[in-house]
């Protein structure tokens, strides 16, 4: 299970990014940042994609 720690959402370029603080069955994980527009990508960690939307309440689980 996911537990979203932090989770920020800057613009760069023009471009959102998110960056994620979070902990995976209790661990501390790496600090994560990836484009706005890679939420709906079926690639990558999926599974915490799915925790970032639905923190924000986009639906995602």
């Amino acid at each position: 299970m996911i537990e979203i720690i932090k989770l920020s959402i800057q613009e760069n370029n023009g471009q959102k990014m998110i960056g994620v603080r979070y902990q995976k069955d209790g661990q501390a994980q790496p600090f994560v940042i990836f484009h706005y527009s890679d939420l709906d990508s079926p690639t990558g960690n999926v599974e915490l994609k799915v925790a970032v939307k639905s923190y924000l309440n986009l639906g995602g689980g």
